[in-house]
């Protein structure tokens, strides 16, 4: 007995030894460059998702695994189960009172021909790996092996009929951030749908984005091409900025907070807007067939629930769900852009009275008493009849030029809290304008410090170290020098260094120059982050618009008091005419790091200067250093 004992032991003691083995070498291949090995170990992600308690109907904490599954399974079987009263006759007459223009011609035709082999590879080589799999566990990787075998079947598939385990999900549960994660309604949840459903799906998505371009307003600047949330915000900061300066007039910001508004959109609502717009009979059939019967079960810690249905919603993880959901929120949007009864900020020809992300909505008030009283209206009756909840605790004021008992007042009168600042996309936005500085990149740079700190105990090398920055650290700092047009100077990237070097070197002194630090490696530099640089290079996407002129809207508010147009203000310099564009909040801020490029970059004249400007401001174009044609044929090498 004790020599089986003593032969277990040893057997124990190998397999020990092979883990510890294999662990160090796991560390060793993966703790110098960015992966998912780094990104475990950065932001301990299992940690995250494994969920310990849930609290049930009765408050009390519960911890075994069945009970667990059953309070979520009857959660969401109720979350997702429709709610009687909308019939189809109220939707249609509702539909009918809005302006919705007939899908034009060729995009009908576009969306409901077959579908060809092109599509079928775009798709497919657009599926990424390493994802966990849907109910039927083929992961995309087979489906990008073996293209040869497949793609004809699949033809096939997509242009007769939808499989039945299309309609199937399994549903994992993510914890939202700063959330108590023992309440079940603090997660949000992402289906696994079959790889051979989101190739499908992905094909009718992008003939689906080519028809929603033109029909969703540009104020709306989720999940379509060319629109990012910098414009919500850069609208925003435009807006606040006006007011700044023009203290006799009053407004107010409100943003909506829409409680889970992707799980109850209402089918029926979705079915007959399609039907309304006349998109044509097969793709109305191919997303009322999807969204007319499915099924789904809940993944809790590894186990499944039983199966209920799903009756309202669109699928989290499905391409074709956030532009189902957009295309379905249009319809708000529109009804409150004709309600001449909402007073939205209106400069010489345009209004402006939202902006969207998705669901993160947020209006435009002038006299918001009045104006805030029909929206709430507005959002009643169109909340009905199409599933979306206002969840009024959440949902938040900010005003500009008003006193504190006007604040009172509207306070009592929307029953909505009336705040000084809040985040909104992931920017904290204020309604002192010079705050956003110290609101924004204070906060990060505190946290980067918190990070740097913890990191500090990981055991990485140089080059792990590095790579933790770049995944981790520098793509918060380019979010922020994307979507806040700030002056960041000198001494803030000289900080920034310092904190991350400090952590790059362990404490101890450098041994590679900075420079060459952060020269590409693929010249024998180690990639560190030149944040100044980066940031130069968001500004420049903002300056753009200055150049291109395409983004009219945005430009017509930014650019509300300007006397000349734009390619005028950009080449003018230090010009005594020029002093008022500096005026303007972004534009000076803008206009700095644009000099800083013009002076290394723009010895001469670009050709993408506006000719009539120069015609028009004849001091704008000299001849001796306006570029030529020659010019443009040496830079080429021809």
């Amino acid at each position: 007995m004790d020599l089986i004992k003593h032969k277990l032991c040893i057997e124990d003691s190998e397999k020990l030894a092979q883990k510890l083995q294999a662990a160090k070498q796991n560390n060793f291949k993966h703790a110098t460059k960015p992966g998912r090995w780094l990104v475990y170990k950065l932001r301990r992600q299992k940690e995250k998702q494994w969920i310990i308690n849930l609290e049930d109907e009765k408050g009390e904490t519960q911890g075994e695994e069945t009970i667990k599954r059953g309070i979520a399974q009857r959660y969401y079987e109720k979350l997702y189960k429709r709610n009687e009263g909308k019939n189809v006759e109220r939707i249609i007459e509702y539909l009918g009172k809005v302006d919705i223009p007939k899908i034009p011609e060729e995009i009908k035709s576009m969306l409901n021909e077959e579908i060809r082999m092109a599509e079928i590879i775009r798709a497919i080589n657009k599926q990424k790996i390493n994802k966990v799999t849907g109910p039927d566990g083929i992961p995309a990787e087979l489906y990008k092996e073996q293209q040869s075998a497949l793609n004809q079947y699949l033809l096939e598939v997509f242009n007769t009929v939808l499989p039945k385990s299309w309609l199937e999900a399994n549903i994992i549960l993510i914890p939202k951030e700063e959330a108590e994660k023992t309440r079940i309604q603090n997660y949000r949840l992402i289906s696994l749908l079959n790889s051979d459903y989101k190739i499908f799906a992905s094909i009718m998505a992008e003939r689906f984005k080519k028809y929603l371009i033109d029909f969703i307003h540009s104020d709306q600047n989720g999940f379509l091409p060319n629109r990012q949330t910098k414009r919500n915000i850069r609208t925003i900061l435009d807006i606040l900025e006006f007011y700044e300066s023009h203290s006799d007039r009053q407004v107010a910001l409100l943003f909506l907070d829409a409680q889970k508004a992707f799980d109850n959109v209402n089918w029926q609502f979705m079915i007959q807007q399609l039907k309304l717009m006349d998109v044509g009979e097969k793709f109305l059939n191919v997303i009322t067939a999807i969204y007319s019967e499915q099924k789904a079960q809940i993944i809790i810690n590894g186990e499944a629930t039983d199966k209920f249905n799903i009756q309202k919603g669109t699928r989290q993880g499905c391409p074709l769900s956030p532009l189902l959901f957009i295309y379905t929120l249009e319809i708000l949007a529109r009804v409150v852009r004709q309600e001449e009864q909402i007073k939205g900020f209106k400069i010489k020809k345009e209004t402006y009275k939202l902006q969207a992300y998705a669901d993160d909505l947020a209006f435009i008030l002038e006299d918001p008493e009045q104006s805030g009283q029909k929206l709430f209206k507005i959002l009643e009756e169109y909340g009905d009849l199409a599933g979306l909840k206002i969840n009024r605790n959440k949902t938040k004021i900010i005003t500009k030029n008003r006193t504190n008992i006007q604040k009172g007042n509207l306070e009592a009168k929307l029953g909505i809290q009336v705040v000084s600042k809040l985040k909104y996309l992931g920017i904290v936005i204020s309604a002192r304008c010079s705050s956003i500085k110290e609101d924004n990149y204070g906060k990060l740079v505190k946290n980067i410090k918190v990070d740097l700190d913890r990191w500090k105990n990981l055991h990485l090398s140089l080059l792990g170290r590095i790579a933790a920055v770049n995944m981790n650290i520098l793509p918060k700092m380019i979010f922020l020098f994307q979507n806040i047009p700030i002056q960041l100077d000198k001494k803030f990237f000289k900080e920034l260094n310092k904190l991350t070097l400090e952590f790059v070197w362990s404490g101890k002194k450098a041994r590679i120059k900075l420079k060459a630090l952060q020269d590409a490696k693929e010249r024998g530099g180690l990639g560190f982050p030149d944040w100044e640089l980066y940031y130069q290079a968001a500004a420049l996407t903002w300056i753009r618009d200055w150049i291109t002129l395409e983004n009219k809207r945005c430009l017509h508010l930014e650019g509300y008091d300007l006397q000349q147009g734009w390619h005028a203000h950009i080449w003018m310099g230090q010009s005594r005419n020029h002093q008022y564009f500096l005026r303007h909040k972004v534009r000076q801020e803008l206009i700095k790091s644009w000099n800083i490029v013009k002076r290394q970059y723009y010895t001469k004249i670009p050709a993408w200067l506006s000719p009539l400007e120069a015609v028009t401001y004849p001091n704008l174009y000299r001849k001796d250093k306006a570029i030529i044609y020659k010019d443009i044929l040496t830079e080429e090498g021809i």
